[in-house]
């Protein structure tokens, strides 16, 4: 049911410990630099335009809505950041690597700054 790591830039969602595919809203996580890892959004970039490309990356039409781990419900993964600082110039785009983003992530970043849709 989770995507495996030979899909690189894949994304899923985390709800309640489960990664299933079938999840519709959760944490979000992505592949990158040969681990799953989280979305830092410690500087508070990350808005509706980032969640619908996140969205879109996932299949569907947009988001109703995103948050951060500080106010969600989805669970901590204990997994490290590994994208900070998403920002999206349109909502339109496909991929999150379409968008501008840093990897040289934080030491500031907590589970209180991973974004979720």
């Amino acid at each position: 049911d989770t995507v495996g790591p030979s899909s690189v830039g894949a994304i899923r969602l985390l709800n309640s410990g489960s990664t299933s595919l079938y999840n519709t809203a959760g944490r979000v996580q992505v592949w990158y630099g040969g681990e799953w890892g989280n979305i830092c959004d410690r500087n508070i970039y990350f808005g509706y335009d980032e969640a619908d490309v996140v969205c879109h990356q996932l299949g569907w039409s947009g988001s109703s809505t995103y948050s951060t781990g500080q106010y969600d419900s989805y669970g901590n993964d204990g997994l490290p950041a590994v994208i900070d600082d998403l920002s999206c110039s349109y909502s339109t785009y496909l991929t999150i690597f379409q968008c501008s983003y840093g990897t040289s992530v934080s030491s500031l970043c907590t589970s209180d700054n991973d974004v979720s849709v």
